[in-house]
């Protein structure tokens, strides 16, 4: 009896091992910016970025890469409020509560691909009011590698979401 429970005991502490591992290693945790195209064949980061927290929640700010002083700072102003889950190895949702514009509210199907540590491939199907579809592909660069100022970044966010959610329902006249 004494074997079955050591083995009993082992198990679930692997598990357990790999349920936390599993959790350090979610790759979307970070702060992300959208590509945009500018031309054949260039890219160029967009004023979109993505808070993804440890905690489930992302958080969508417009920060222009080209406002140098702001862009070190992250002097984020907001556009998006979401809680996210990773359902598989390729696909996550976002329930969105609270969007600049409220026709992209709702729960977004994504379809993705982690291309590598700092590349992320989001593919999703958005249904506008009037019922037309369109197939949104969005590629998103991670922009802080640091350890250090990317602990810094998401408590930042973490610990500013209501006032951020406060400045973004006054913004865009949903109080």
């Amino acid at each position: 009896m004494k074997k079955y429970f050591i083995l009993l005991l082992l198990a679930l502490m692997a598990s357990g091992s790999a349920m936390a591992q599993k959790k350090k290693n979610n790759p979307f945790v970070g702060v992300w910016q959208k590509v945009t195209a500018v031309g054949e064949g260039s890219l160029t980061l967009g004023n979109l970025g993505k808070v993804f927290l440890p905690d489930g929640r992302v958080f969508g700010y417009f920060l222009d890469p080209l406002d140098f002083e702001n862009y070190e700072k992250f002097e984020f102003a907001p556009w998006m409020f979401a809680d996210y889950k990773i359902t598989s190895d390729s696909t996550y949702t976002e329930n969105v509560y609270l969007h600049s514009d409220a026709s992209w509210e709702g729960t977004i199907n994504f379809e993705y691909r982690v291309l590598n540590s700092r590349t992320l491939l989001a593919i999703f199907e958005h249904t506008y009011p009037d019922g037309t579809q369109q197939t949104v592909i969005d590629l998103w660069i991670k922009v802080i590698y640091d350890e250090k100022e990317l602990k810094k970044v998401l408590k930042k966010v973490s610990d500013n979401w209501e006032d951020y959610i406060k400045t973004e329902k006054k913004t865009y006249g949903r109080e």
